[in-house]
């Protein structure tokens, strides 16, 4: 060095990436170099003579100071870092060595070295930020344990979730080691061999789902990782983070028990149940669907779909009916014979689009079998139709018996009538008892044609508005004489209400209902009312009579059901079945209360009316003239007494008992009327011969049938041909009645 030229010197200081400066005894910059000049942001020129404590701001040499005071007040070098503002006034951070010049023991000057240590400060700042910052996250994550531990696993570091999972705080984990306080005994071991080697080779150990120990003693489940820290310059680290699996484990135990419950429910229960995805593999399905499509268990059939189970036509069928589920979105219910020829059965089906966040995924289905529903559904359907056969036979019966029974008494009802026209005084009471007896016989077969007429569905309603009490009124002075006779006291209250129905057919239901009454009260009496229940009106019937028992109720509206145990008060058994049928025709509601011993209640619901006037109607005057009177029928007793019985009246008979004996007869001459009965032989009816007749004199020939048919088939045929039909016995007085109205409305 002694040998260098001091402006070679000169260059080298010069050329230093330090910042280089030299001051004189009284503290005054004596040199610069460039990289000085470059740090403070000032010419080198104004940097020289500048005094070192005085000439500079004090944000400039405030930190600066006590460094250069010390190392002239010690007379050693110095090493300083401190934050200083530049001349320039950039802050830097800035670090060196002030080395303090003596001559002859005093101090004479400073040589002073700077390095501009900002960016590496601000490195050094941003790391321990960092690393501030990890360590207040870890401190902030409740959910997260972190452990930090040594080579032979004593814990460096412990956050406040190691304290909550573990039981320990910092004071009393840290220091102690990992293995001891969280690890169990069988498991250590092992844990600091994988520890060692982790330090030895670098590579952490597994992750996994580990059952350690809390400070009671306690299991809890974490899933634990682990990380392998080595930064230049510092000793390895490793940590471990744990997370609490202790909710985890509850919900996946709550979950697979709830799964336990769901597969035990729907293996139990007893339909096939299914679970298919959009392209119909089955993801689930009970015991029951394996067990009938015989697979070993419901697992072996996930993943499987229709082909797998069941020939390919019918696996065809099921995936069309699959995709035509999930195509409309909505359910779908069969009901389909399955199975092999030798072993059918009958399966009802239910299938639904299962839908997940507004997207049809696939569908869900069950089926039961319904085989022992189906066979008890086609023996019923088979014992209705014997039943129905057994009723069309007995109505048969019932219609072919009143037919052949109607005969003769129509005959015998005219004879009376014939009778009690000629009879002398004393055999008047006679006559009388003869006619109760043929009204009796009469009445029941009159009963027999109701059911008839409403079993063959021609009673058509004709609605109208009635005043109820003139209806009341006389259908209490029809049945007066019969409570009298019986001591009993039928009575009626007033009501100013309206009705609207079929008159003729309520006035039937009333009759009835009345006609019980008295037939079964021996004491007492009889009280008919209208009055208003739950809203709506209704005509009651009461009665003081022997009562219905509850378990016969539900029975006495049936056809030939009578509870009555005393004959002379024994009806036909079908006037409440009448009442029934009506009622349900006219779409009205029957009550019944009854206590057995004190007596029964019938109420029959009546709609309201409304007030209509009307001009009065016209009487029909009866024409009392001789008729010429053409008669068919093909009973020769039916025929002869009808033939007096007109004869008596002063009418001209023209009698045969078919219709070409019957024209030959009147030999082109046409009768005032034509009275036929329906039944004239296999070739021919009623409606042939008024049909021919009306053919022959002109189509306004008045003509009416009479007939003793009771046949539904046989109403329900004579019901649509436009001519009258009535219905035998006839007394001699409605007789003529009919004959005088068929003659007075024919347009003749």
């Amino acid at each position: 060095m002694q040998n260098l030229d001091p402006a070679h010197y000169q260059d080298i200081v010069d050329s230093l990436q330090d910042g280089l400066w030299v001051s004189d005894h009284e503290h005054r910059i004596v040199y610069a170099n460039p990289a000085m000049a470059a740090i403070a942001g000032i010419p080198r020129e104004n940097l020289v003579g500048a005094n070192v404590l005085a000439d500079f701001g004090e944000e400039t040499i405030s930190n600066f100071r006590h460094f250069y005071l010390a190392a002239v007040d010690s007379g050693k070098p110095t090493r300083y870092e401190c934050l200083v503002v530049t001349p320039a006034g950039r802050k830097t951070w800035q670090g060196g060595w002030l080395t303090p010049q003596q001559k002859d023991g005093k101090f004479s000057g400073m040589v002073c070295t700077v390095q501009d240590l900002s960016q590496a400060e601000n490195s050094k700042l941003l790391l321990l930020a960092s690393e501030s910052r990890f360590r207040n996250l870890l401190e902030a994550i409740p959910c997260v344990a972190v452990q930090g531990y040594g080579p032979d696993g004593t814990t460096h570091y412990w956050n406040q979730a190691s304290e909550r999972l573990y039981g320990y705080s910092a004071e009393e984990a840290i220091g102690r080691n990992l293995l001891e306080l969280i690890v169990p005994a069988e498991m250590r071991e092992h844990v600091g061999k994988l520890i060692r080697k982790t330090y030895e080779t670098g590579q952490p150990i597994p992750a996994g789902e580990l059952s350690l120990l809390r400070k009671d003693g306690s299991s809890v489940a974490v899933f634990s990782s682990h990380a392998y820290i080595h930064v230049p310059g510092q000793p390895a680290e490793m940590f471990c983070v744990d997370i609490d699996l202790t909710e985890v484990k509850r919900s996946e135990q709550t979950l697979r028990r709830r799964e336990t419950y769901q597969r035990a429910l729907l293996d139990n229960f007893p339909f096939m149940v299914w679970l298919k995805d959009e392209q119909s593999r089955f993801l689930a399905v009970n015991r029951a669907f394996a067990k009938a499509f015989q697979w070993p268990s419901p697992a072996s059939l996930v993943g499987r779909n229709d082909f797998d189970i069941t020939t390919p036509e019918q696996a065809e069928l099921y995936r069309a009916d699959d995709q035509a589920v999930m195509d409309s979105g909505s359910s779908r219910q069969t009901e389909e014979l399955i199975g092999s020829p030798d072993h059918q059965y009958w399966v009802e089906t239910y299938k639904s689009p299962v839908i997940i966040d507004g997207k049809v995924t696939g569908t869900v289905g069950f089926a039961r079998d319904i085989t022992a529903r189906k066979k008890a559904e086609m023996e019923l359907l088979a014992a209705k139709a014997e039943a129905e056969a057994a009723n069309r036979s007995k109505s048969n019966f019932l219609a072919a018996a009143s037919h052949d029974l109607r005969q003769p008494l129509s005959a015998l009802s005219l004879y009376v009538g014939l009778l009690k026209a000629a009879a002398p005084a004393e055999c008047i009471a006679l006559v009388g008892n003869i006619e109760n007896c043929v009204g009796s016989l009469s009445e029941l077969l009159t009963d027999l044609l109701d059911v008839s007429k409403l079993e063959a569905g021609v009673v058509v309603p004709k609605q109208s508005d009635f005043a109820i009490d003139d209806l009341l009124g006389s259908l209490v002075a029809l049945h007066a004489a019969e409570a009298e006779e019986k001591g009993l006291r039928l009575r009626w209250r007033r009501s100013k209400a309206l009705a609207r129905s079929d008159q003729q057919l309520l006035r039937r239901i009333l009759g009835n209902l009345i006609a019980n009454a008295v037939r079964y009260t021996r004491h007492g009496g009889v009280l008919i009312a209208c009055r208003r229940h739950q809203g709506k009106c209704w005509i009651e019937v009461w009665d003081t009579g022997i009562g219905i028992p509850a378990e016969k109720t539900g029975v006495i509206f049936e056809e030939f059901t009578q509870l009555g145990v005393d004959p002379l008060s024994r009806g036909s058994g079908l006037g409440l079945a009448i009442v029934a049928k009506t009622a349900a025709l006219l779409g009205l509601q029957i009550r019944l209360n009854s206590r057995p011993g004190r007596g029964s209640m019938f109420a029959i619901e009546l709609p309201d009316g409304e007030d209509h006037p009307s001009a009065p109607a016209l009487p029909i005057v009866r024409n009392n003239r001789q008729l010429r009177i053409a008669l068919v029928d093909d009973n020769p007793q039916v025929l002869r007494a009808l033939a007096l019985t007109l004869q008596s009246a002063g009418h001209q008979v023209v009698a045969a008992s078919d219709g070409q004996s019957l024209f030959e007869q009147l030999n082109d001459s046409a009768p005032d009327i034509l009275i036929s009965d329906y039944r004239l032989g296999l070739t021919e009816n009623g409606f042939d011969v008024i049909q021919a007749a009306k053919n022959r004199f002109g189509a306004h020939l008045p003509a009416f049938i009479i007939t003793g048919d009771t046949d539904p088939a046989i109403i329900r045929s004579m019901s649509g041909r436009g001519i009258a039909v009535h219905y035998k016995p006839l007394s001699m007085e409605s007789l003529q009645a009919i004959i005088s109205e068929t003659v007075e409305r024919s347009p003749s």
